[in-house]
């Protein structure tokens, strides 16, 4: 479990470290990271998924919806590696 958790960390790495790239690039696609490389880019989430469930193990890879907003980080919090809002919070 460790080993997908450290896998996961550095493919969020990957895709934060070339977000710039990613968002001139891909803005509103989804991004399928695997490995620390980008493996598949798709118009939905739905066909993200199934390409990524038939293609490797759940928990090795990342989906990311390839965004120009970033996340605020006073507004959400972060649980279970899930972004969530936090109700009534202040920017």
């Amino acid at each position: 479990m460790k080993e997908k958790y450290q896998k996961l960390i550095r493919n969020l790495r990957f895709y934060r470290d070339n977000l710039a790239w990613f968002e001139q690039q891909y803005q509103g696609k989804y991004l399928l990271i695997w490995e620390e490389m980008l493996a598949g880019i798709y118009t939905s989430y739905e066909e993200a998924l199934v390409e990524a469930n038939g293609e490797f193990e759940p928990g090795t890879y990342l989906l990311k919806h390839c965004l120009a907003e970033s996340i605020d980080p006073k507004k959400y919090a972060a649980k279970n590696g899930i972004f969530q809002a936090i109700p009534n919070a202040q920017a």
